[in-house]
């Protein structure tokens, strides 16, 4: 109950400061574009950026919203669909792809798991959501940057983002392939800044950046801990009854599967995995426990 109402309140605080922040673009948030130099988040000006939040970039903030939206989606809330609205309007201004296209499979694994009574109002919700998001991509200010960013989904292998992230990736696949023992903690991320050495900022991988810091083997000896969590918390939990539940399954799948183009065991973002598929075991503990419990009452004589 305590997650959940977090979840709730989270969805609208931070969907309104990152619309607030792309209309109005605070000093300390201008401050921090123009010192941190990403050329991929736009230039500091209202309008022209890629918003992003509380957070330092755009892709953290738009995973955190999209985890907070699936795990509260089924909860009750009184103002569910102007934080809903607000939401996805802010999932849309950080430009952020691979979150548009795992949000509908996300909301799928979420009708899997919920309630046949509450599935007509949750999709009407849906829709009723995303009629209030259309006249956003209609306004001047952002249509150029939103629609265009759409549309390139449609072809995507001419987009320059793509084509990018694809040299990259082959790039470091070949640095794996003959770097077998891996290139040690501290490789990529922030902490290569410390090294003496050029380390790697970010790979925009998550498969290949746990692979280049532990190497085949330590990276396939975490793979197969990682999918056997991620396997039951799919198979083996009663989500029925659980909207929350329910949400949070649906959540860990959405970041899963964004994994070949994030990182998502480190950070911000590896915190939010973590505590999903921990809530998720701790929700299958619980019900085996209450399972056994009836079944030795069963048993015991009266």
């Amino acid at each position: 109950r305590s997650f959940g109402r977090l979840f709730v309140w989270a969805v609208p605080i931070l969907a309104a400061y990152g619309i607030y922040q792309f209309v109005r673009l605070p000093a300390w948030d201008a401050a921090w574009l123009q010192a941190a130099r990403m050329n991929s988040v736009g230039p500091a000006i209202p309008f022209a950026f890629r918003v992003f939040g509380s957070l330092n970039t755009p892709g953290p903030f738009a995973l955190v919203l999209l985890v907070v939206i699936l795990a509260s989606l089924g909860l009750k809330s009184r103002f569910q669909w102007v934080s809903l609205t607000l939401g996805v309007v802010a999932i849309l201004l950080t430009r952020v792809r691979s979150s548009w296209v795992v949000f509908p499979i996300g909301l799928v694994v979420l009708q899997f798991g919920s309630s046949l009574r509450k599935l007509p109002k949750q999709w009407l919700i849906i829709i009723a959501v995303g009629a209030l998001v259309l006249p956003v991509l209609n306004l001047a200010d952002s249509r150029g940057s939103v629609l265009r960013r759409i549309m390139s989904l449609s072809d995507i292998s001419e987009d320059r983002s793509f084509q990018r992230r694809v040299a990259l990736t082959r790039g470091f696949a070949n640095e794996i392939v003959d770097r077998a023992e891996g290139n040690g903690l501290g490789a990529t991320g922030g902490a290569s800044k410390l090294k003496s050495e050029v380390g790697v900022r970010s790979l925009d991988n998550g498969v290949l950046e746990v692979l280049f810091t532990l190497g085949w083997l330590g990276g396939m000896l975490y793979y197969s801990g990682f999918v056997i969590l991620v396997g039951r918390v799919m198979t083996s939990i009663n989500v029925r009854g659980d909207p929350f539940l329910a949400g949070v399954r649906a959540a860990s799948a959405a970041l899963t599967i964004t994994l070949p183009v994030n990182e998502i065991f480190a950070g911000v973002i590896g915190h939010l995995t973590m505590m999903l598929i921990g809530l998720a075991m701790a929700a299958r503990v619980h019900q085996v426990t209450v399972r056994h419990a009836r079944i030795l009452a069963m048993r015991r004589p009266r």
